[in-house]
């Protein structure tokens, strides 16, 4: 228990912390920006979507079913539920907390508060959350490759500030979101198989 309280705790300076740092982040990274590695960044952004995960999640688990692979079949199985469930996850939480994306912000200028309308998606990014999600289910069944796994998140997280989608504090969100559902659902699925 008090384990989970120190990581809550820091968790929401870390946050907290980014919040205040948002603007200047941008600003720096706004210096690195080179056209061609900005249509790199575009690239991993997309492979980090929703729908490209879900389609590598289920040709991974297409890829154990013909090689009658339990283990890939499993980890291509519980990688759709992940990257489903983080979505879910996130897409309630962007419309209850309406903060802008970056662009918005710049023309409209800060609001928070419930909302469906467009720009007001920010946070968290679902990029981050659904792209950790995959990395915490795919590092539970080949954990000797954890470390590929959890740079591609952290690369396709990275995209979305590059690509000016995103503050920070919204990927960083979207990542910790990402973590809690992969492991979430990991154990709860664990858990109906074992009885």
């Amino acid at each position: 228990m008090k384990r989970k309280y120190i990581l809550s705790v820091l968790f929401f300076a870390v946050l907290i912390s980014l919040f205040f740092l948002d603007q200047l982040i941008r600003i720096l990274i706004s210096k690195i920006i080179v056209d061609h590695i900005m249509n790199i960044m575009g690239l991993i952004s997309d492979i980090g979507s929703w729908g490209y995960l879900s389609v590598i999640a289920l040709a991974i688990w297409g890829f154990g079913c013909t090689r009658n692979d339990k283990r890939l079949k499993t980890a291509g199985w519980y990688g759709i539920l992940s990257v489903s469930g983080s979505r879910f996850i996130v897409e309630i939480l962007k419309h209850l907390s309406g903060r802008p994306r970056p662009a918005v912000f710049d023309s409209e200028g800060f609001r928070i508060g419930p909302t469906f309308a467009f720009g007001y998606d920010a946070f968290p990014s679902g990029h981050a959350a659904s792209s950790f999600a995959f990395a915490y289910i795919l590092s539970r069944f080949y954990p000797e490759r954890r470390y590929l796994f959890y740079t591609g998140a952290i690369i396709i997280s990275f995209s979305r500030i590059y690509l000016d989608s995103h503050f920070t504090s919204d990927v960083y969100a979207g990542g910790v979101v990402g973590l809690i559902s992969g492991k979430v659902i990991y154990n709860y699925i664990e858990r109906k198989r074992a009885q």
